[in-house]
């Protein structure tokens, strides 16, 4: 189902000297860094109870795998367990990935299940 998900994303990961002709300012090495090859998700959860959880990572099928263990997952997760993925969505870089999450998180739930495609 991850694969799935995963398979209909695209890259938008952009270089430097792109980002630097967007935006007219020169990015610094740290930027590039996180720029480049790291590919960041912001996914949802649904939780055995039908709940729903927001999270980023960069790599979805080892972060769903931790967070039904004890010790790597989220307190979230705590008296439920994680049944799906039941969306995925890419980010060029942790900032937006986190802003994306941010957004998602402040949505009321009619519109996340709306998101997911599940909606009433």
């Amino acid at each position: 189902m991850i694969r799935r998900l995963l398979s209909g994303l695209q890259p938008e990961a952009e270089s430097r000297e792109a980002l630097t002709m967007k935006t007219g300012r020169r990015m610094s090495k740290k930027a590039d860094i996180q720029n480049t090859g790291t590919q960041w998700y912001v996914y949802i959860i649904q939780a055995s109870d039908e709940s729903l959880y927001t999270g980023v990572t960069t790599d979805v099928e080892r972060r769903f795998n931790e967070h039904g263990s004890p010790l790597k997952g989220a307190r979230f997760f705590r008296g439920r367990r994680p049944v799906e993925v039941v969306y995925i969505e890419s980010h060029p870089d942790r900032s937006s990935a986190l802003r994306r999450e941010s957004a998602i998180k402040n949505l009321p739930r009619k519109l996340k299940l709306e998101l997911i495609g599940r909606g009433c």
